[in-house]
């Protein structure tokens, strides 16, 4: 086995796991490892270079020594450097940056241009392809990443379809508190209560009610509209696999069975770290 230490970078956190991989593993296994010995740094507004890399000092700290590390990075190009440099610093390893691929494991990307596809797109869609297309042999898998965005994306006839791009509660809310000067949104009380809310009274008589309602009412509404339509262009039954920050969030707010697969782009990561192992 290969102690592989895997970084999802997005633009609010940095998730990590560190994990043992080794040729023909399952989806199912891998995100079973990837439970075992994992964490969450956030590098929300560190643009900072000496706070940033404090931040994946973190990692390092935690992480162990690995003998590889692959990484998807949707973040500035800036915390990139940040830790490519720390990695190598650290353990003399320059970090593999997994991009978006024209194809992989059979899975094809149509995306009009395969290198615009955000990483973490493209790995949510590769492990959900490969865990229910290629494992429970099903046709469709529709992938909901519930994050700083909510992406909600098709997966059909071993073909990534494409799909679209939500802002997420916390964005929404954040949107709504900096540019609303008459109202004073206290953006972390919303935020802590936002998750007991399935069904807030659309008819608020606060401010911050009003924005639950709204906020909610907008991410439930989007993500169904898209679950709509693209069960509407598949031919056979489409699982939904849901992950991301807010996932349970969003589960609970929503009419469409969906199975919640945490770390799901660290999956990915997995899966071509595999790869490269065959």
């Amino acid at each position: 086995m290969s102690p592989t230490l895997l970084i999802d970078m997005g633009n609010q956190r940095l998730k990590w796991a560190m994990l043992d991989i080794s040729p023909g593993q399952s989806v199912g296994e891998l995100l079973s490892g990837l439970e075992k010995h994992n964490g969450i740094v956030d590098i929300a507004d560190s643009a900072d270079s000496m706070f940033q890399r404090s931040r994946f000092e973190e990692v390092v700290q935690h992480a162990g020594i690995p003998a590889r590390v692959f990484v998807s990075c949707v973040s500035a190009q800036q915390a990139w450097e940040e830790l490519d440099q720390l990695s190598f610093d650290s353990w003399q390893i320059r970090p593999v940056r997994v991009n978006s691929e024209a194809t992989r494991i059979g899975l094809t990307n149509q995306y009009a241009d395969p290198t615009q596809l955000g990483s973490d797109r493209w790995l949510a869609a590769v492990a959900g392809y490969q865990l229910v297309c290629k494992e429970r042999n099903k046709q469709a898998v529709i992938i909901v990443d519930a994050g700083t965005a909510v992406t909600v994306d098709l997966v059909d006839a071993h073909q990534f379809k494409g799909g679209a791009i939500l802002p997420g509660v916390a964005m929404m809310i954040k949107a709504l508190g900096n540019s609303t000067g008459m109202i004073d949104i206290d953006i972390s009380t919303v935020s802590q209560h936002v998750e007991a809310l399935r069904y807030p009274d659309v008819v608020a008589v606060t401010s911050d009610a009003a924005v639950q309602a709204g906020t909610l009412a907008s991410v439930a509404g989007g993500v169904e509209r898209c679950l709509g339509q693209m069960h509407q262009v598949c031919d056979g039954s489409v699982d939904v696999l849901i992950t991301g920050g807010d996932a349970r969030l969003v589960t609970s707010m929503i009419d469409y069975p969906c199975e919640i697969v945490p770390r799901l782009v660290l999956a990915g990561l997995a899966l071509i770290a595999m790869g490269e192992l065959e």
